[in-house]
């Protein structure tokens, strides 16, 4: 388990690694103890945001240091506090891919400047991203997120709900969970997760909600707005939200570089923004595969790679193109 728990401190864990040690967490107050040992030796031994150039601990560094305090008087509530230096993906084919048959994954893209705790109390755990490149971690609740260059997120995860304080920009693909609500406040804008996709960012004083699957409730003190998948929302200080529908929702996304980021999201609509961030059509063959629900992320893959993988994921043959692939058949 050991292993498994500093995959999750490091942001790397797949989806079934995260849920694994979340579930081994709730069996017992002693493994969720153990946790939090870890988790605070581990904040006390790996590098600052200013390391510069230095290569991130070993794992194993982390848990002989672990072992050897967890007999010491470790402070009562101790909580992960991330600040390492993101290795770099560019080895990595495909990072954390699993087929989610259950319904209903929300991912979420954000860009929040004011973050303050929403009670007063300190964040389970904080990350960031250096100012010249962006980070894709795993969250304690098996969520991705992929903060933009600069940005630093901090989490509320308890078993009573899910909230997030942002710093800069990033893109979320949230864990399902009916019993813990997620939401995120934005510059004075609360947006909550009803079961979607979008992007939340802060401009020039208006904060921009753009949904592209599902439906998110966007509020501030002067009123509140459902903003369905297709279309946005503008919140200013002085004025209620207001909803518009672009021609393209994909365009409107501020991620120039694309972002693939999937939790529990149909193949169909995965398919269609591969093809989109690639310029490429992905044709799925059958309603079967359409419908099954892919979980993962891609980092710097060639469109090939990303079909190869999906392909390999849902057990289907794939037929690649000159401008295109096809997913069973």
């Amino acid at each position: 388990m050991d292993e498994l728990i500093i995959q999750v401190l490091l942001g790397e864990a797949p989806p079934s690694v995260a849920e694994r040690v979340r579930r081994w967490r709730a069996e017992s107050p002693e493994n969720e103890e153990y946790f939090r040992v870890t988790a605070w030796v581990w904040s006390l031994t790996e590098p600052t945001e200013n390391a510069g150039s230095a290569e991130p601990l070993d794992p194993a560094v982390i848990l002989r240091a672990a072992e050897a305090r967890r007999s010491a008087d470790a402070p009562s509530g101790v909580v992960p506090i991330s600040h390492a230096r993101p290795r770099s993906w560019k080895s990595k084919r495909v990072v954390g891919w699993s087929v989610a048959l259950a319904a209903g994954i929300a991912a979420v893209a954000l860009g929040v400047r004011d973050r303050a705790p929403p009670s007063g109390a300190p964040p389970t755990a904080v990350w960031s991203a250096p100012a010249t490149a962006s980070r894709t971690v795993t969250l304690d609740d098996g969520s991705f997120e992929k903060l933009a260059a600069g940005s630093r997120l901090e989490t509320w995860i308890s078993r009573d709900g899910r909230r997030v304080g942002l710093t800069g920009r990033a893109f979320f693909a949230v864990a399902h969970d009916p019993a813990r609500p997620f939401s995120v406040r934005c510059d004075g804008v609360e947006a909550r997760v009803l079961g979607t996709r979008f992007e939340i960012s802060d401009m020039n004083g208006s904060v921009r909600t753009v949904v592209v699957d599902g439906l998110v409730a966007v509020s501030n003190d002067k009123g509140s707005v459902e903003v369905p998948a297709g279309s946005l929302a503008q919140a200013r200080p002085d004025a209620p939200p207001i909803t518009e529908t672009p021609e393209d929702i994909y365009a409107a996304l501020d991620w120039p570089e694309g972002v693939l980021l999937f939790n529990g999201t149909p193949l169909g609509r995965v398919a269609r923004e591969v093809g989109g961030v690639f310029g490429k059509t992905v044709v799925v063959a059958n309603e079967r595969l359409r419908a099954l629900r892919i979980s993962g992320t891609f980092e710097q893959q060639s469109f090939e790679e990303v079909v190869l993988a999906l392909c390999e994921t849902v057990g289907a043959k794939c037929a690649l193109t000159e401008g295109g692939a096809t997913i069973g058949g």
